[in-house]
């Protein structure tokens, strides 16, 4: 009788297993990192007051986030009413309620007629992507909703560098346009760039900033990087996926496979999947946008040069632009300061924002220290020699398991009572 109730349970409990995992409600992952029902018109509300709160309180990319995770719902349930309402309220987020932009996304910002656009075949594979729908209705419209504070700056910087314009669109894929966005490897800001590959291609990189968060930067930086990239492949669709998976990889599985032919390669099973989706939905993506959407003529953003070091709250001062906006331009100012750089430091403005930079203060204007270690010492003794924070010492002069900073460490930092 027991092996008789054993082997019942043996038959028995695949069926049962194969009938919870088929039977349960459908769920989606979304950025939260929280399962959801497509229906939860609960958890849709509260992303839309938490954006609705974080609009009022100017941080918009938070507002933005949240917002974004209502559409996608409202995308999967299929409720256009509402996409279309909240789509009015991601424009005002993402342009910063600018007079001039209009809120009739369908008529101005929907994908329409291409007939104008070069021909891709040209260019990319195209049969790679076409009758694969890689990407969401909601993320194409992410393009046009969060794209043009961005892609004329894209596309101009592209072109200076004899890259296609559709290279533009690459930030949408790695990071959907967030300039804050890290990734689990260590790539950072909306190119993502890895630490070394930055400062290859010309990327401030250092204790007090990164200029790989900012998107204006790294943009010229990702095309020196793709045209390197070019330049070594001989391919517009290796350059990409090099960018993804990185060269000496991609060279390994050419050799491996005997094969430059991107098809081959990304059936071939020797790439991540991750580069197999990524070249996929890039080419599917670059089918579906037009990029005559985006007109050039009009560019909302301006770079001012600070020729000196300053406090950012009291650079403020001086210039015409709220905290919470210079924050969401500039984020790869880490530690609210403008750091020295010989040159100047390059900032992002608001096109028409007011400033005048011949009034600051001289008190304002912070001068900046350089020593050298003659001998070795412990970060305690820096603290009490330099007079900055622990944290700095540490960054600056990566110490020892002991607290020992060795002896020829620069340090260069701003002068007493910057910090």
């Amino acid at each position: 009788m027991r092996n008789y109730l054993r082997l019942m349970i043996v038959l028995l409990l695949p069926c049962l297993l194969w009938g919870c995992y088929y039977s349960r409600p459908e769920r989606l992952y979304y950025p939260a990192g929280q399962p959801v029902k497509k229906d939860d018109t609960a958890l849709i509300n509260s992303y839309i007051s938490e954006a609705d709160r974080y609009f009022e309180l100017g941080l918009y990319q938070m507002s933005y986030s949240s917002l974004y995770n209502a559409l996608l719902l409202l995308e999967e349930a299929r409720d256009s009413r509402r996409y279309n309402e909240l789509m009015e309220l991601a424009l005002k987020i993402n342009f910063k309620l600018r007079d001039k932009v209009s809120l009739d996304y369908h008529e101005k910002w929907a994908p329409g007629d291409k007939s104008g656009s070069r021909n891709l075949e040209s260019l990319f594979p195209m049969e790679i992507a076409r009758g694969r729908n890689w990407l969401s209705k909601g993320f194409i419209d992410t393009v046009y909703m969060v794209g043009r504070p961005y892609i004329p700056y894209f596309i101009k910087e592209m072109e200076e560098h004899g890259i296609p314009a559709e290279f533009s669109l690459l930030p949408l894929i790695e990071s959907g346009f967030d300039s804050t966005a890290v990734s689990r490897k260590g790539a950072a800001g909306m190119w993502q760039f890895m630490e070394n590959t930055g400062l290859s291609c010309g990327l401030f990189i250092n204790y007090w900033a990164d200029k790989r968060f900012d998107p204006f930067a790294s943009a010229g930086a990702a095309a020196k990087y793709l045209q390197y990239l070019y330049e070594k492949f001989q391919k517009w669709e290796l350059a990409l996926a090099a960018y993804n998976c990185g060269e000496t990889r991609l060279a390994r599985v050419i050799e491996t496979c005997g094969s430059s032919d991107i098809s081959h390669l990304l059936s071939s099973g020797l790439l991540p999947s991750e580069t197999v989706n990524y070249v996929r939905s890039f080419v599917y993506l670059i089918d579906k946008v037009d990029l005559t959407k985006f007109d050039q003529s009009i560019m909302d953003i301006e770079h001012l040069i600070i020729p000196f070091s300053i406090r950012i709250e009291d650079l403020l001062k001086y210039i015409s632009i709220s905290e919470a906006d210079f924050s969401f331009l500039n984020p790869d100012l880490k530690k609210g300061i403008i750091p020295y750089l010989q040159g100047g430091y390059t900032i992002n403005l608001y096109r028409d924002t007011v400033y005048n930079l011949n009034d600051v203060d001289e008190e304002h204007i912070i001068q900046w220290n350089q020593v050298i270690l003659e001998g070795d010492m412990s970060v305690d003794d820096l603290v009490r020699h330099l007079e900055i924070p622990e944290s700095t010492v540490r960054s600056l002069g990566n110490p020892d398991r002991n607290g020992i900073v060795r002896k020829g460490t620069s340090f260069i930092y701003p002068g007493q009572g910057a910090l």
